[in-house]
């Protein structure tokens, strides 16, 4: 028989260590870097990188001299950012990241280890959706968002990430938790196919014109957040980097920090290449790129091929991927490559790079001094829109030469299946910085906006539909049962929002197969706050994109456009729109999209500006019920709130010998071990080689319907996994085990004959499923006595309650009376009757 220390140091590790997917095992991983290859329809491989993220700094001993002598910055592990040096966060000591290059179909297998000195973690793959492949489940479980689909990595854990490449494109990788994709935890995902649609516009598609632009601060990102929230600092960027480096732009640069060398792109002259652009921003910054004489051909947008057009100039939001074709056809030289800031990155918040004719073999390069002086003079910054075409410009109408989203054309169709004028559902998302009373940056008590200096007005807080967006501890993939959430069309009681601050569950529930418009909306009335909206597990089609006033503080509402799409005032593109996963609404403006709801989980749906999506402003979209979803992986790892009760200690486990059998109710609950592998809980523990491990001092008992459930001292646990369990089972249960069923504790919160703890906590207080037996106006305790509608304490909770059926509800502990909700109890599953001791 194991030890107790034995069989609990091989669950801490299973769970704690490392988490591995049933499947990853039994293949065999090539080495990452050797799947840049060239693509060929039989050849498909598991691709396997080593990711570890730690704590680093630009400028470190790794860069010796540089930036006096340039050579020094290209070194390993030498990260030159802008020449001011500071803390940042990395993986393998580069920033950008390891790119990820791969062909379609192949797996894809990520450990990630969080070597961070404190902090969560988690990695997003941005512009994978994680769907079903090849008769394969999909994998929603790797999608990377802590609340959602998984639980964050704690310092020294690790996490195999494990899915295919299904999304052929370009594509990034990037931290999903805190501010640490802002500090430098991003890089490139590319995935190459056999024949690329548009491959006989180029000649090359090579790795090194790969191009990740990103904003950037002399402090971490969080530090500024801080500030920020609690005493009014603003929300500019320092300055900006491509592919992490470039001299600091600013007039207040030192001479060091103005050396940093520029990044260079080489072509040969006479060709077409393909270069992938990618926006890794992390604050509001939209970036105006452009080539001087070089004007371009637009052929993707978020990995996925459009009709070619040419222009002179782009905007790239946040999160947005653009690939393009450039033709070499100029006199031999070096060009400007420039990359200008707006909005929150506007005026110091800009950089260049070099187009550099040269032989592509060519290794050595004039030193940057040299190449400049023979260069025309460095642009100076701008906001002016380069003359020619622009493509998705920033706050604009669709024009003939500022065209939108929504007017570039897609190489497919829209599915035959999505061309009906009205889809099945159509969600209306207004997306605004409001100004609230955000209870997390001020006391009304202590130093209320009205009375403080620095106060005057409340707080701009990132809101949808006057929402802000709180995620579950407990990840919503892996929850087994339904968590109180709201939205528009079911708002949050007064009692759960702090005056006009509603922070909760922001979810809506789709069915599978359902056409659905997302209508998102920019109001336009806070000053100049641009949204890009990014969804997770999906692709959308962009319709139509609008601003109706195409003026300066242009404004509108979320019931005018609900008006003019309901008199058919918005066309929509339903033969060939573009499709994307990350959009832009235009300030004062609209965009529409459309999905088809064929990928079942919980799928994130943000603005991926991170102030705003850390602030909250964010939902879910429920896509099915959790039996269409894939179930977690083997040994998933699991988190949530824990409440520590000196009265409710359990005795350390002990092992079962193997071949014993088992106790298939705590099993389920709590942990099982088949063939020496931790399964998840919830499943069934089955064949001969399962050790279950059981808390000495508790024993199993099956109640005459065939319920499992185990006891101890304080309390047994009921598990039906096919129906609730009335008060009368459960007191039945308790007697016949020597127990009574509880007594409620406190008037309000203990009315039940079905209850499931620990369900949530808001403002602090945790929230608990009840469910009562109603006849008339009389309701009935779990305990079975009848209280009278006259007992003045039950007055507002009968409220709507009257009625001779199962209700469920869930109501606060702190004895607040009020009912926040009502539920069907038939649709719970797995229930915890509280007994006692005679």
């Amino acid at each position: 028989m194991a030890s107790s220390s034995a069989c609990t140091g091989l669950l801490l590790k299973l769970l704690l260590l490392i988490f591995a997917t049933d499947y990853s095992q039994s293949v065999n991983l090539t080495p990452g870097e050797e799947c840049l290859r060239e693509c060929t329809v039989n050849d498909v491989r598991a691709c396997h990188f080593k990711f570890n993220v730690h704590h680093y700094q630009t400028l470190s001993r790794a860069c010796y001299n540089c930036p006096s002598n340039a050579t020094d910055c290209a070194r390993p592990h030498c990260v030159p950012g802008d020449g001011v040096m500071r803390e940042i966060t990395v993986v393998n000591h580069r920033m950008p990241g390891p790119p990820i290059q791969v062909c379609v179909g192949d797996r894809i297998v990520v450990d990630v280890t969080n070597s961070l000195l404190s902090g969560d973690l988690s990695i997003h793959w941005h512009g994978m959706t994680m769907r079903a492949h090849n008769g394969s489940r999909g994998t929603p479980h790797m999608d990377g968002v802590p609340g959602v689909t998984q639980c964050p990595l704690v310092p020294g854990q690790t996490f195999r990430y494990d899915f295919s490449a299904t999304e052929a494109g370009t594509h990034w990788w990037h931290a999903h938790t805190g501010f640490q994709r802002a500090d430098g935890v991003y890089g490139g995902l590319i995935v190459r196919e056999p024949k690329d649609p548009h491959l006989s516009l180029y000649n090359y598609d090579l790795p090194e014109h790969l191009i990740l632009f990103h904003s950037w601060l002399h402090k971490t990102t969080e530090t500024k957040y801080i500030i920020r929230r609690y005493s009014g600092d603003n929300d500019r960027s320092d300055s900006m980097l491509v592919n992490g480096q470039g001299p600091y732009q600013s007039p207040d640069a030192t001479e060091s920090s103005r050396q940093i060398p520029y990044q260079r792109f080489k072509v040969e002259k006479g060709q077409y290449y393909r270069f992938r652009l990618v926006s890794t921003a992390g604050l509001n910054c939209p970036i105006v790129f452009s080539i001087d004489e070089h004007p371009f051909t637009v052929i993707a947008t978020d990995g996925n091929p459009i009709v070619p057009v040419d222009a002179s100039s782009l905007v790239i939001y946040s999160g947005e991927r653009w690939d393009i074709i450039i033709s070499s056809n100029k006199t031999n030289g070096t060009y400007w490559m420039k990359f200008m800031g707006t909005l929150d990155c506007e005026p110091a918040s800009h950089q260049f790079a070099l187009l550099e004719y040269t032989e592509l073999q060519a290794t050595e390069s004039l030193p940057d001094q040299e190449t400049l002086a023979l260069m025309k003079s460095k642009p100076q910054f701008t906001t002016s829109i380069p003359p020619g075409v622009q493509i998705n410009s920033l706050n604009k109408a669709c024009y003939d030469d500022k065209i939108c989203a929504a007017n570039l054309r897609s190489l497919s169709p829209l599915p035959s299946d999505m061309t009906s004028e009205k889809a099945d559902y159509t969600l209306y998302l207004s997306f605004e910085m409001d100004f609230i009373s955000n209870k997390h940056h001020y006391s009304e008590e202590y130093y209320s906006f009205t009375k403080i200096p620095k106060g005057g007005s409340r707080m701009k807080t990132a809101q949808i539909n006057d929402l802000s967006l709180k995620l579950p501890v407990s990840p919503l993939l892996t929850s087994n049962h339904e968590i109180p959430h709201f939205n528009a069309e079911s708002p949050p009681n007064a009692s759960m929002c702090h005056i006009d601050h509603c922070e909760v569950l922001h979810m809506y529930q789709l069915p599978l197969g359902a056409t659905v418009d997302l209508v998102f909306i920019d109001p336009g009335t806070h000053n100049d706050e641009n949204h890009v909206i990014h969804m997770h597990g999906y692709h959308f089609w962009v319709l139509a994109q609008d601003r109706p006033q195409d003026i300066d503080g242009a404004v509108i509402t979320r019931a005018r456009v609900m008006e003019m799409d309901q008199k058919g005032l918005i066309k929509r593109n339903l033969i060939n729109p573009v499709l994307k996963d990350s959009v832009t609404i235009a300030d004062g403006g609209f965009t529409v999209v459309r999905i088809k709801t064929h990928n079942p989980g919980y799928w994130l749906l943000h603005c991926h500006l991170l102030f705003h999506s850390i602030g909250g402003m964010g939902l879910v979209l429920q896509v099915g019920d959790h039996k269409d979803m894939p179930p977690a992986p083997t040994a998933f790892p699991t988190c949530s709130d824990f409440n520590y009760n000196a009265m409710s200690t359990q005795a350390e486990p002990s092992c079962a010998a193997p071949g014993s059998g088992c106790s298939n109710g705590f099993c389920k609950e709590r942990c099982e071990y088949q063939n020496g592998e931790y399964n998840a809980p919830f499943q069934t523990c089955g064949g001969s080689n399962c050790t279950c491990c059981i808390p000495a001092g508790r024993k199993t008992k099956s109640a005459g319907d065939s319920t499992e459930f185990t006891l101890d001292s304080e309390l047994f646990i009921v598990l039906d996994q096919h129906k609730g369990v009335t008060w009368q089972q459960a007191r039945t249960l308790c007697q016949d085990s020597g127990y009574e069923l509880a007594q409620p504790q406190i008037d309000v919160t203990r009315l039940a004959s079905y209850l499931l703890t620990n369900h949530g906590i808001w403002d602090g207080l945790r929230y608990y499923w009840l469910g009562g037996k109603g006849q008339g106006l009389n309701i009935t305790w779990l305990s079975g006595q009848v209280i009278e509608s006259s007992n003045p304490v039950w007055s507002e909770t009968q409220q709507g309650l009257q009625t001779s059926t199962d209700f469920c509800v869930y109501i606060r502990d702190d004895g607040n009376p009020s009912p926040l909700g009502t539920y069907n109890c038939q649709d719970t599953t797995y229930m915890t009757p509280l007994c006692e001791v005679n």
